[in-house]
């Protein structure tokens, strides 16, 4: 087994238990009341099987196992990394995880902050911001406290540049 492919074998299989570690304890499974158990809501009676099967953009799992990830926009590198992120976790865990396209890190933290994602990229300046309420006006004196990170996934150095 070549270096890269070792290499490739452990990023996976660390990828999979920080996730499936987090994903256990994130207490966001709710008790179905809402009707997020995966069902669509009916019975059954309308000729359904009153199973959600993933035809609106949900992937149909049961809610405790169903986990909100979301990326960037879809022309980035945060979409496609995500989907193949999805990949390991459905290929080695009982998670299921539905990947959302969205407007990037800043809108990544409000989605986390407000508890419709479960999981989010941002990048690595937005993080430090948010949490520390500082650096771009949408989190200014606006600290996020509950705002927790998983991992470096790689870093994404700035080069500032000042005209003049």
């Amino acid at each position: 087994m070549s270096s890269k492919e070792t290499r490739r074998r452990f990023l996976e299989a660390t990828g999979v238990a920080g996730i499936a570690a987090l994903a256990g304890c994130s207490g966001n499974g709710g008790d179905g009341s809402d009707g997020s158990d995966g069902s669509d809501g009916g019975d059954g009676s309308d000729g359904s099987d009153g199973m959600d099967d993933g035809s609106d953009g949900s992937d149909g799992g049961d809610s405790s196992t169903r986990l909100s990830w979301h990326a960037g926009g879809t022309g980035g590198t945060y979409y496609p990394l995500s989907n193949e992120i999805k990949t390991i976790v459905e290929e080695n865990t009982d998670f299921s995880l539905n990947v959302q396209s969205t407007g990037a890190s800043v809108e990544n933290v409000g989605s986390l902050a407000d508890g419709s994602a479960d999981f989010a990229l941002i990048q690595n300046d937005v993080a430090y911001f948010a949490k520390n309420g500082t650096g771009i006006e949408a989190f200014q004196d606006n600290a996020i406290d509950s705002l927790q990170g998983v991992a470096t996934l790689y870093p994404e150095t700035d080069h500032p540049r000042h005209p003049g």
